[in-house]
């Protein structure tokens, strides 16, 4: 308390902060930073490393010489595993292994009836061939389905740790939505929608001066816009945008108009990401 009246005193302006967090964007931002990496200088994204650090490079970005920042909430969200969408997901691989079994068992019955026929080895031997790699592409097919289930139940428990953690750490509260799935992919839905509400929400009660946003999507872009130019308040955009290739990038560039500033973090140098984020454990496999 004495320190802010001590800034009232100096004339400094305080300037409220929330940190509104796409996690599943803001990951992806990495990931295309991490992008040509060797594995043992993969990075993962630290909160308790890029909240501070983003803030305090609001000022450079922003212009702004009386102001200080204070950030006075942190708004994750993301989607949310549930036990109902991982039955879906294992209920959908099985139906997709017993298909593909199938399959393989027609293309080995093929091969039996070809067997039986006079035909010359040259045939024989291309219709051989060609049922082996038809064969070849189910098995393919089986075993990414596998890997596809086990890596959800892996990032489920990751999911629940990283939950506990948020628990623990001040400022932060968890927006989260069920995720879906459909065709066997498992995605997350209204979870940009969520977002959009709360910043538009929060910025009608006052709740803040300064919007960070750790995202990209194009659902954003009319709140920003609202929030902004009718309701005043500043809005910055952190994420990873190449103009040269946009297909490799996960911001929206209209969101990028509309924004009062953008970090973009193609920009930030090595020291910078450094800052934000832990080096990846190599995985050993004995």
């Amino acid at each position: 308390m004495r320190s802010i009246c001590f800034l009232h005193i100096l004339n400094i302006e305080i300037m409220k902060v929330i940190l509104f967090i796409d996690k599943e964007n803001f990951e992806s931002s990495l990931k295309l930073i991490n992008r040509g990496l060797e594995k043992g200088k993969k990075r993962f994204w630290l909160i308790e490393k890029y909240t501070d650090y983003l803030i305090k490079q609001l000022p450079p970005y922003l212009k702004t010489k009386d102001e200080t920042f204070e950030l006075i909430k942190i708004f994750i969200y993301t989607g949310k595993y549930t036990s109902e969408i991982l039955y879906k997901c294992r209920r959908w691989a099985g139906y997709e292994i017993e298909r593909l079994d199938e399959l393989i068992k027609n293309e080995k019955k093929l091969l039996e009836d070809v067997s039986k026929n006079n035909l010359n080895d040259e045939i024989k031997n291309k219709i051989n061939n060609h049922v082996k790699g038809i064969k070849s592409i189910f098995e393919q097919k089986k075993e990414d389905i596998t890997k596809y289930v086990e890596k959800h139940y892996r990032q489920s428990l990751g999911q629940k740790d990283f939950f506990k953690n948020m628990d623990r750490l001040p400022l932060i509260e968890l927006k989260t939505t069920k995720l879906r799935q459909g065709d066997g992919k498992i995605y997350q839905k209204g979870v940009d929608v969520n977002l959009a509400t709360d910043l538009v929400h929060l910025a009608h009660n006052q709740a803040y001066d300064v919007a960070l946003i750790l995202g990209g999507d194009s659902d954003l872009k009319e709140a920003v816009k609202l929030v902004n130019e009718t309701l005043g308040k500043l809005v910055v955009v952190a994420s990873f945008y190449d103009k040269n290739d946009p297909l490799n990038s996960n911001t929206c560039p209209e969101l990028i108009k509309v924004a009062t500033q953008f970090m973009n973090l193609r920009d930030f140098l090595e020291k910078d990401i450094l800052a934000m984020s832990n080096l990846m454990r190599i995985k050993t496999t004995e």
